[in-house]
């Protein structure tokens, strides 16, 4: 299914709305929480970019809370989405509905990290950090991208200076940049002082294999793959 995304300023961060073509069914992100109503629910975004549907107690480690509006979904099934990483679209049993993969192209994924296999149950971790995982230099060779990686701890990931970075962002059909170049060049620009040219010159510290994917090569693939120690073991197989 196509999907049209666009960015734009908002107070306190940036709307993106994700649309399909015919503009039957629109997504919206909106990084100001408010109060929700009917048509919308509220998201806590975790730091592997899974999200969780916020029902009373913020989860611990969120990174930002955002309301989700749609237009062309129902609200039971827009939070039916935002809940389950398996909303079916009709017609399409076992297929993710439009509202699952606007939020999806929205760099939001429902109840699984980016990449996870379907079946899981909703808010199982898929992923774990073990203190012997920080002995383990992970290696990148991605997308023109090279770097070495250690997973210090839970939330802490350390790109060592000299990491080669894909130079240039992928764009939209259109010419534009995409939500996902547009995140990646703004961690760039975050970290400018470690950054001359396509390399960095001293480490740099992330909260997640998410934003080393970003910042490495513009994300784009499942990142926990692309992580790889030594012996060739993915980071996907070795944080299980």
């Amino acid at each position: 299914m196509q999907l049209l995304v666009s960015v734009e300023d908002a107070p306190g961060g940036e709307r993106v709305c994700a649309k399909t073509p015919d503009g039957a069914v629109t997504v919206e992100v909106v990084p100001a929480p408010g109060v929700p109503d009917e048509g919308s629910c509220q998201l806590a975004v975790l730091p592997d970019g899974t999200a969780r549907v916020v029902e009373g107690e913020l989860p611990a480690g969120a990174r930002r809370l955002v309301t989700v509006r749609a237009a062309g979904v129902s609200a039971a099934e827009l939070r039916r989405a935002v809940a389950s990483s398996s909303e079916p679209g009709p017609g399409r049993a076992g297929e993710p509905g439009p509202a699952l993969l606007a939020l999806r192209a929205l760099g939001i994924f429902p109840g699984e990290a980016p990449g996870s296999s379907r079946g899981r149950p909703a808010g199982k971790a898929r992923h774990r950090w073990r203190p012997e995982l920080a002995e383990l230099p992970l290696r990148v060779r991605h997308e023109g991208s090279e770097a070495t990686v250690v997973w210090e701890a839970r939330d802490r990931l350390r790109v060592l200076a000299g990491a080669a970075l894909r130079p240039d962002p992928p764009l939209n059909r259109d010419g534009s940049l995409g939500f996902a170049a547009r995140f990646a060049l703004r961690l760039r620009e975050e970290h400018a002082d470690a950054i001359s040219g396509a390399r960095t010159t001293e480490d740099i510290v992330l909260r997640s294999v998410n934003e080393v994917g970003h910042l490495l090569y513009f994300a784009g693939t499942n990142s926990w793959r692309v992580l790889r120690d030594d012996g060739g073991r993915t980071l996907d197989e070795l944080a299980r």
